[in-house]
């Protein structure tokens, strides 16, 4: 086949998979989803001019968002061009996610050839969790994906070509990384330790151990060039921290002091066991990594090359980075930067194994019995447990596995899948893949249990896409949420109370909203709730996931004051409540 011939194929295919990127991300576009929209509150009631950082809370007051602005300012530019509603803003993240699928393709042709690109690019794009992650409006997600691929495209330029163009125009686009999010600083930290391993200094350093203090080794090292690749990003990211401080404060000290604190942003910088935070990594890695990518990743590590180093780097650097975030973060969104590597590693791994027509029948087969055994699983009754992060670990450990997961994170779309479904194809895909390493060198039983670790593993990744997008087992909560919409768009009362912070977004009604949100331990302001309640009456309009309620003591307080109006439910589980007060 000629190469001109190689090429077209190449790019027909990758419309192809980006058309079928589109397709498994379009069904849930203009659903609203409950626990991201802090970015739709700054657009939507956004006071003053572009740059302005207020805007008015469901409280009726002014505030301020406790996130660096440049992500809410280029969501707020994107609506005044383009209107707002919810399928235009998650249109922004939608579109970066497709941009970025074409910079995975990109880097992995510049770094391997074009079969390993086409690879990174179909799992890329049949990704659960680039799906989920396509819909986030946040700093986190696709938005900090693509500044992360752009930046390690400008550096393969650099490497390839040694123009220094491409070295400072990667430092500029680093600059604004600390108005998006303060943990981009961890691309440099990836750079860094990149251009240390190109420039063969740890090699350097490990032969000379005995004599780092004599400076005339220096003179015969790369060193010098080493620093020259590095320093236009370490300065990059000095001159965007002075800005960040100095514009901040300028722009407002009330702001300046939000974000410089630790009851806001930035939350990169709390701290944790560093034990369970490993251990909490990992299940998340597994989870929304998906065994198929951390599999796949693993076995192109085992065929080691040179030229997977630098993704070996993007992996490590913010798992270690971010095994120091407190059980409260959100490690879904800020462990998505990692997909790009997992992709291209998979991809890799995927473009050697050069299987037969006959093995990819048969790992046709596999692939659609295990799917439908998850299917046929799935239609077995689970229980709709209390939200309790204890109880869904001691509840796997005694393999009590009768019950619905949640797939949520703080600030993102959220769903729920029998757990013997996701533990089941786990654990299968992960024995599989020890088999298949285990017997690496005879062929025949390692495409065996590597035909088992792929069925098993996709079928698990097209049945998480299937409930995410669909909902066919799962309780739709999305759909209840709509449900609790509709209620309140015919509401005879004005006075409102709930535990949704995103509610006002999705309506066009003048309606008064009073949070029913207070920190768990503050009496006073329960009371102080609990009062206004009683005196004012009115509706209140409960969303109950992932399910607290009953626990709560926003139940005592409802309960207390209230009497039931409505329940809102899909298949057998309780998703939300309306009360008369």
């Amino acid at each position: 086949m000629s190469s001109m011939r190689k090429r077209n194929n190449a790019i027909i295919l990758l419309v192809v998979l980006i058309l079928v990127s589109l397709i498994l991300r379009v069904p849930n576009l203009g659903f609203p989803f409950f626990g991201d929209e802090a970015w739709h509150d700054f657009v939507k009631f956004h006071k003053g001019n572009l740059f302005s950082l207020k805007y008015t809370s469901i409280d009726g007051e002014d505030t301020i968002p406790i996130d660096p602005p440049l992500t809410g300012w280029f969501y707020l530019l994107y609506s005044l061009i383009f209107g707002f509603s919810t399928i235009i803003l998650r249109s922004t993240s939608l579109l970066f996610a497709l941009i970025n699928i074409f910079l995975v393709y990109t880097i992995a042709k510049k770094v391997f050839d074009r079969k390993t690109a086409l690879f990174s690019t179909f799992l890329l794009a049949i990704s659960y969790w680039h799906c989920i992650e396509s819909y986030i409006l946040d700093r986190d997600g696709n938005f900090l994906i693509f500044f992360y691929l752009v930046i390690l495209l400008l550096y393969l330029y650099y490497r390839e070509t040694k123009n220094k163009r491409y070295l400072w125009l990667g430092a500029l686009i680093s600059i604004p990384y600390m108005f998006i999010k303060i943990s981009g600083v961890l691309i440099t930290a990836i750079l860094f330790i990149s251009i240390l391993y190109d420039n063969k200094i740890f090699q350097f350093l490990f032969k000379n151990v005995r004599n780092l203090l004599n400076i005339e080794i220096y003179r015969k090292s790369n060193f010098k060039i080493a620093f020259f690749e590095i320093s236009p990003f370490i300065l990059a990211n000095i001159l965007s921290y002075l800005i960040f401080i100095g514009g901040t404060f300028l722009l407002s000290p009330e702001y300046f002091s939000a974000l410089l604190t630790q009851e806001a942003i930035p939350i990169e910088f709390f701290t944790a066991s560093w034990i369970k935070s490993i251990a909490r990594e990992i299940i998340y890695l597994f989870l929304y990594g998906s065994p198929l990518l951390i599999g796949l990743s693993i076995l192109s590590i085992i065929h080691f090359h040179k030229k997977k180093v630098l993704f070996l780097f993007w992996l490590f650097v913010p798992i270690l980075a971010y095994s120091k975030i407190p059980y409260a973060g959100a490690l879904e969104r800020y462990l998505s930067v990692i997909l790009p590597p997992l992709c291209i590693l998979g991809g890799a791994f995927l473009a050697k194994l050069n299987l037969r027509k006959k093995q990819y029948w048969l790992l046709g087969g596999v692939l659609f019995f295990s799917f439908l055994l998850l299917n046929i699983f799935s239609l077995f009754k689970a229980e709709y447990l209390q939200h309790n992060i204890n109880e869904y670990f001691l509840r796997a450990a005694t393999l009590k596995w009768h019950f619905l997961f949640p797939f949520y994170g703080a600030g993102g779309p959220a769903f729920l899948v029998p757990f013997w479904v996701v533990a089941i194809s786990v654990l299968l895909s992960m024995l599989f893949l020890v088999f298949a390493i285990f017997f690496l060198k005879h062929k025949k039983i390692f495409f065996i249990f590597l035909t088992l670790f792929l069925a098993v593993s996709l079928s698990f990744n097209l049945y998480i896409l299937q409930e995410f997008n669909f909902s066919i087992h799962s309780p739709n909560i999305r759909a209840g949420f709509n449900d609790l919409l509709q209620e309140l768009n015919t509401e005879s009362t004005d006075k409102i109370y709930t535990n949704i912070g995103s509610i006002r977004v999705y309506t066009d009604r003048d309606i008064q909203f009073i949070r029913l949100w207070c920190p768990k331990d503050d009496y006073s302001c329960w009371s102080e709730l609990d009062s206004k309640i009683k005196t004012t009456g009115g509706a209140a309009y409960i969303l109950d996931f992932p399910r607290t309620f009953e626990s709560s003591m926003r139940s005592t307080i409802i309960e207390k004051n209230c009497q039931l109006r409505k329940e809102i439910s899909d298949k057998q589980a309780r998703i939300g409540m309306i009360y008369d007060c």
